[in-house]
């Protein structure tokens, strides 16, 4: 398995998405509340996109460059926490400790200087987190998710 960061368009051109965007859109759309989006309607695809804008996104590519995994990561340079956006791992790769992976690898290659790393989990995905090192630190305002903390 290979770390990779991904460049994703602001939004689709006249020639539409390229293979590793278009992927990385669909494995997206496995988040929860993504499942509505069509990866093939463009304007479905710009409306995905702008979940990217103002994140980097990094990957989990196996042996045959096939990307399988994706995490979205909010920068900060003023904050002494970096914080996960999203994770989301294609269907076929699940159990297969690609989600950990990406964990790991972003921890190491974007958290230089950073006291911890934060997010937002469902309950139903707080198990994977917790197996990742994360604790909780609070239960949102206005949903039912919960903040995950992880120190650094």
């Amino acid at each position: 398995m290979k770390f990779v960061s991904i460049e994703m368009p602001v939004e689709v051109d006249p020639d539409g998405l390229s293979p590793e965007a278009k992927r990385a859109l669909s494995i997206y759309t496995e988040i929860d509340e993504s499942h509505y989006f069509k990866v093939d309607n463009p304007l479905h695809q710009n409306q995905l996109l702008g979940d990217f804008v103002d994140r980097e996104t990094y990957g989990a590519v196996d042996e045959d460059g096939q990307l399988q995994g994706i995490s979205l990561y909010i920068p900060s340079e003023d904050a002494p926490y970096g914080w996960i956006e999203g994770l989301a791992v294609h269907p076929e790769s699940r159990r297969k400790h690609v989600g950990s992976f990406l964990v790991q690898n972003m921890a190491v290659a974007r958290l230089d200087g950073k006291e911890r790393l934060g997010l937002m989990s469902t309950r139903s995905a707080s198990g994977f987190w917790i197996g990742q090192g994360f604790t909780h630190a609070g239960v949102a305002d206005v949903s039912d998710d919960l903040g995950m903390s992880l120190e650094i």
